[in-house]
């Protein structure tokens, strides 16, 4: 008589002894096979860019597979449950991390490592809601072992924490809305929106510490002397991620400020010429600006007249720093990058940053200001964007009571435009 017993593989995760429950609250949450939502990408893209990995996904496990909301470097929408680091990830509360899934008895024979994408390194933190349920992780993998530093891994629990947020805020979205037309409803669905605004405001306070930590400390060792080169690149690398991780939280910050009427300009006089080339030098250092000229365009269009506007220098400088880094996305290497400042003669100066890449479609020049806008000037391109840079730029410049806009080039590329009156903004 053949063997009835069949032996499960240490890679099939037991199922959590509250399985049911768990699986109801996953599916209150309204969210399986939805499209996708920037919401959920921009934390993705911010795990991966915060761990240095080349992988991060905010996956939902359900009764028989576990689904990508959200993926960075992962082709597939779904894989078996059977096969999903996740799938362990749930049967905790904290999260699940394997350095190396080669030495781990659990992982070392599932297909996901043995085959595409070949998965050495998994941090999963668990995605735990109101109820106490695990509906899935927010999770990092590549393809070699490593470790995340504890900063590293605080942030990641804090983007966790923002994906449980848009998770509950769209439960209670669709408990409300079968409340509807109940004026009481309404009323509550604008608090849950207000709710999940401030509550993303902390959770941005909570990424800001450890990635201080991160940039201080990489700083501080890229400086030694005797270091070898290599590790010297590699820590320019991690500084250059850091201070891309940092603009795009400033960014979420700000926006959010600026939507809540709190954005206000400090203005004093700011030397305009002395704002680009500080912007240029400082871009031009950046290791994701190599193989690119960016250079200031401070001559003739001057026309001699003295480029100091009154305005707010902080905000002026990330304007710029948005600007080129968006260049320096879609310029391919070995082109050029202009930033320029001219004054106008009558009562306004403009700033300037014209790229090299594939332009922008006539129908999205309005859009790409939108706040989480997205617009693919490459079709193959695989970069990804959290649509907040040129949102910030637009409120920043309409905090000064100025506008921002963008047009083709005459050689090819685009042409973004800052118009900054002389006079500061009444108000700020």
């Amino acid at each position: 008589m053949a063997d009835q017993h069949v032996q499960i593989p240490p890679y099939v995760a037991p199922l959590p002894p509250d399985e049911d429950a768990r699986l109801a609250a996953l599916l209150a949450c309204d969210v399986l096979d939805t499209p996708p939502e920037l919401a959920f990408d921009n934390i993705v893209a911010l795990a991966a860019r915060l761990t240095g990995t080349p992988m991060a996904l905010v996956n939902l496990v359900d009764r028989a597979r576990q689904w990508f909301k959200a993926r960075v470097g992962v082709e597939p929408t779904e894989t078996p449950r059977e096969l999903a680091f996740c799938a362990h990830a749930i049967l905790r509360r904290e999260p699940l991390i394997v350095g190396d899934a080669h030495t781990d008895g659990r992982f070392a024979t599932n297909p996901l490592v043995l085959g595409p994408p070949h998965v050495r390194f998994y941090a999963g933190v668990p995605l735990v809601s109101r109820d106490g349920f695990a509906l899935g992780t927010l999770c990092v993998l590549d393809r070699e072992p490593r470790q995340l530093t504890p900063q590293q891994l605080e942030g990641l629990q804090a983007l966790a924490r923002q994906v449980v947020i848009e998770l509950e805020l769209r439960r209670r979205n669709r408990e409300l809305e079968e409340r509807l037309p109940d004026p009481t409803a309404i009323a509550d669905l604008a608090a849950a929106q207000q709710q999940k605004d401030e509550l993303a405001q902390l959770i941005v306070h909570d990424l800001k510490n450890p990635l201080m930590i991160i940039l201080g400390n990489a700083s501080y060792i890229a400086d030694r002397r005797g270091l070898p080169e290599g590790d010297r690149r590699a820590l320019r690398d991690v500084i250059t991620a850091a201070e891309s991780l940092q603009r795009m939280i400033m960014n979420l910050l700000d926006v959010g400020r600026a939507e809540h009427g709190v954005l206000l300009p400090r203005p004093r006089p700011v030397d305009l010429a002395e704002t680009v080339r500080s912007a240029v030098r400082t871009a031009s250092g950046r290791n994701d600006a190599r193989d690119r000229r960016i250079t200031a365009n401070l001559g003739a269009e001057v026309g001699g007249e003295p480029l100091v506007v009154e305005a707010d220098v902080d905000l002026i400088q990330r304007i710029l720093e948005n600007l080129i880094d968006n260049a320096c996305k879609y310029t391919p290497a070995g082109g050029a990058i202009e930033v320029g400042a001219s004054a106008r003669g009558d009562g306004w100066l403009e700033l300037w940053v014209a790229d090299e890449g594939p332009g922008i479609p006539d129908n999205f020049k309005t859009r790409v200001f939108d706040k989480y806008a997205r617009v693919a000037r490459d079709a193959g391109s695989d970069r990804t964007s959290c649509g907040l840079g040129l949102a910030f730029c637009r409120l920043a410049a309409e905090a000064h009571g100025g506008r921002i806009w963008v047009e083709d080039r005459r050689t090819g590329g685009s042409l973004f435009r800052l118009r900054l009156p002389l006079v500061p903004a009444e108000g700020g």
